[in-house]
């Protein structure tokens, strides 16, 4: 039987090294700046392709006994060669980048997997963007969306550093720009200003360029007419005078123009915010409270209440204004009515009414309409009834029926159908499984394949051409809550099964911003939940995020754009 004694190899590769450091049996001298470097061509061929192309090449390499080396300095030739002769290397933030780059002329994929991950680990706002420039140079793709991230989520610090002011105008162009900058509008004015007056003489050019990338409307209007306006650099030039002109005239016109019309900018990624309205508080009431959850901030913001206060309601945004329908109150187990917050007022108002009072219903936008969609009346009686909402003619109409009637249900608009996805139908007594789609242009109903657990009280969203439905519950006497959660592919009609929550719950809310999901409160035996946790959808994994201010469940939310006059109250 064939024996192996322990670190054999590891004893043989530290002698052969220890052999190298003393030019001992040594067969060929890497000349490196003048400065040799006595090595072993067998060790230097087994390690690295690179070396083994050199020296089984005809090049004139092949039959000398020195090689030049000029593109490396001498302490980096030295890391290389230790980690050739024994697999192991000392990284540092002062070799890091340069050893990654010599990894890649080197072919050596194992040392430039661990140097580019030791730089990402060590990102600061002090040379993120030196290693962006570098990882650009020579293509390094995962090192360059690295420090593109790390740029780009602390641009407030990383703009007052001095890598930030040797920055060409292409790219800062490129950062300021990009819709996952997080950061202020006053920030990236200010930043932009501050490039531009330090050569003022050679980059006052590059300024209207610059200025047509401030995302104007998201500043607060006092710091329109008070610094931007004042800016000697504004003030010269026409181009920032039109962009200035166009935002005076966005912010003049009525909500109905600005719904009519496009914004002249998109918001950034970070200036997006879920909306968290009402619910079922642990401290055994209804709330009409609503606030603001910022997630690059991860802080929760108050906001003006709600003019009255509801559990199991549904929500929906049409047009940048957000319908809260439906839902049940103190005195009522189902409510008619309807109403609306307007984030730039940071006010509500009352609208017409549903057709029919329901609780645990659900809501979606879809085209130019609103869709209300099942939950229960009054009276208990689970509904199957389609209600349909015209914000133009502030009207509401019935619509063709669901197949099944379904409270506490999942309602869910992709593309050209909406999905009505579980809940709980008082036909059946039990949770289901059941789904179903509307199609808005037929206006019928199609049976879709079920899914693979039952689930009332489920909560759901779409992203990336697939709806998520997370939590949820199943026997209604004894509560079984989910952490499942299972992904429907429209295309194929088909069901999987993704990683459970970090906590079952059931009557939870869940909003999506860029590639997470996030999920909030709910409930699980009984008690009111405070967690906050998200799905990333990249990742494929879920991570614990934040706390609630107050345990809730049957809480409504939505994703809306943070105006800046608001975020400048709130913050």
């Amino acid at each position: 039987m064939a024996r192996k004694e322990a670190n054999f190899s590891d004893q043989a590769m530290k002698s052969i090294n220890d052999f190298r450091k003393e030019g001992f049996l040594c067969d060929v001298t890497l000349n490196v700046r003048g400065v040799p470097f006595n090595a072993h061509r067998n060790v230097l061929a087994a390690s690295s392709p690179y070396f083994k192309a050199l020296f089984t090449s005809e090049m004139r390499e092949n039959q000398d006994n020195t090689i030049q080396i000029n593109d490396l300095n001498t302490q980096i030739m030295e890391d290389i060669l230790t980690y050739l002769y024994s697999g192991t290397v000392i990284l540092t933030e002062s070799n890091a980048i340069e050893l990654t780059v010599a990894a890649d002329y080197m072919f050596l994929p194992k040392l430039k997997k661990m140097s580019t991950e030791f730089v990402s680990q060590n990102l600061t706002a002090a040379n993120c963007l030196g290693v962006l420039s570098i990882a650009e140079k020579y293509a390094f793709k995962d090192l360059c969306e690295e420090a593109q991230k790390y740029t780009l989520e602390n641009f407030a610090t990383v703009s007052q550093g001095e890598d930030f002011e040797k920055l060409s105008v292409e790219q800062l162009i490129a950062i300021i720009s990009c819709d996952d900058l997080v950061a202020k509008e006053m920030e990236v004015f200010e930043a932009i200003v501050r490039w531009t007056n330090l050569q003022i003489d050679d980059r006052k050019k590059h300024f209207d360029a610059l200025f047509s990338h401030v995302r104007l409307i998201f500043l607060p209007r006092c710091y329109i007419l008070d610094v931007v306006k004042e800016e000697n650099l504004v003030k010269n030039s026409e181009s920032c005078q039109s962009a200035l002109q166009k935002t005076d005239e966005f912010f003049q016109s009525s909500s109905q123009e600005r719904q009519n019309n496009k914004p002249p900018f998109n918001p950034r990624t970070c200036q997006n915010g879920v909306l968290l309205l009402g619910g079922w508080l642990e401290t055994n009431k209804i709330t009409n409270a609503a606030q603001v959850f910022v997630p690059y901030l991860a802080e929760f913001f108050d906001l003006a209440p709600m003019l009255f206060p509801r559990k199991n309601h549904g929500v929906a945004v049409h047009e940048g204004v957000v319908y809260v329908v439906g839902g049940s109150s103190m005195q009522e187990s189902a409510v008619r009515s309807v109403e609306l917050y307007d984030a730039r007022s940071n006010t509500w108002s009352s609208v017409m009414s549903l057709c029919k009072e329901s609780a645990g219903l659900g809501v979606v936008c879809h085209g130019n309409y609103i869709y209300a969609i099942g939950g229960h009346d009054a009276v208990g009686q689970h509904l199957n009834v389609v209600q349909r909402y015209d914000p133009k003619l502030n009207t509401w109409e019935f619509m063709e029926p669901m197949r099944d009637s379904r409270t506490h249900l999942c309602v869910v608009a992709a593309d050209a159908f909406i999905y009505a996805i579980g809940g709980f139908s008082n036909e059946v007594y039990h949770p289901l499984n059941t789904c179903e789609c509307y199609s808005p242009e037929t206006n019928l109903w199609y049976k879709k394949t079920p899914m693979k657990s039952r689930r009332s009280g489920a909560c759901a969203t779409y992203i990336n051409e697939k709806i998520y439905v997370i939590g949820g519950e199943d026997v209604l006497d004894m509560p079984y809550i989910h952490d499942a959660c299972e992904v429907y592919t429209p295309e194929t009609d088909t069901w999987t099964a993704i990683a459970p929550m970090c906590v079952a719950r059931s009557h939870a809310a869940v909003a999506v911003i860029k590639n997470k999901l996030f999920v909030f409160g709910g409930v699980n035996k009984g008690r009111e939940l405070h967690g906050v946790e998200y799905y990333d959808t990249v990742k494929c994994q879920w991570e614990v995020f934040t706390r609630l201010k107050t345990a809730v469940e049957g809480l409504g939310c939505c994703v809306i754009t943070v105006p800046g006059e608001l975020l400048r109250s709130i913050l």
